[in-house]
């Protein structure tokens, strides 16, 4: 599988955060099955992908620490001074939208999301590693 379909397919699978959708590949083939709560895979096929040893499901982005942890690291690594301010605005709701515009106004944004993308890139090939699942260089 190519690294651009694997990512396709964690943000698919991580697209709102609310565990709807998900997605499995094949340790095989490299073969991605997509699904969401609303029934694109029948509850039997579910549960064979589930049961199998072939199929495995993508992870979830906190199961990659690429949620809040990423936050903390991009900051300790990047804005170690800034801390403090990134801590109160994650001390209440809408903390996302409110760090992207921290990071916006202190014109960090583009180093947040090239850390982001290293980051989850390195996530998903080690997760793959360990799983025996193939990815062709792009």
């Amino acid at each position: 599988m190519k690294y651009f379909e694997l990512e396709s397919a964690y943000e698919y699978s991580n697209f709102d955060g609310s565990y709807e959708h998900f997605a499995f590949i094949s340790k095989k083939t490299g073969e991605i099955l997509y699904g969401d709560e609303d029934g694109e895979i029948d509850e039997e096929q579910l549960e064979e992908y589930f049961e199998s040893d072939d199929f495995i499901q993508l992870p979830d982005k906190r199961d990659l620490d690429l949620g809040t942890q990423l936050v903390w690291k991009f900051v300790r690594k990047e804005i170690p001074g800034l801390e403090p301010k990134v801590r109160a605005i994650f001390s209440r709701r809408g903390a996302y939208a409110r760090f992207k515009g921290f990071l916006e106004y202190n014109e960090l944004l583009d180093s947040w999301y090239t850390f982001e993308s290293e980051m989850k890139k390195a996530a998903l090939l080690e997760w793959c590693a360990e799983n025996g699942i193939e990815v062709e260089s792009d």
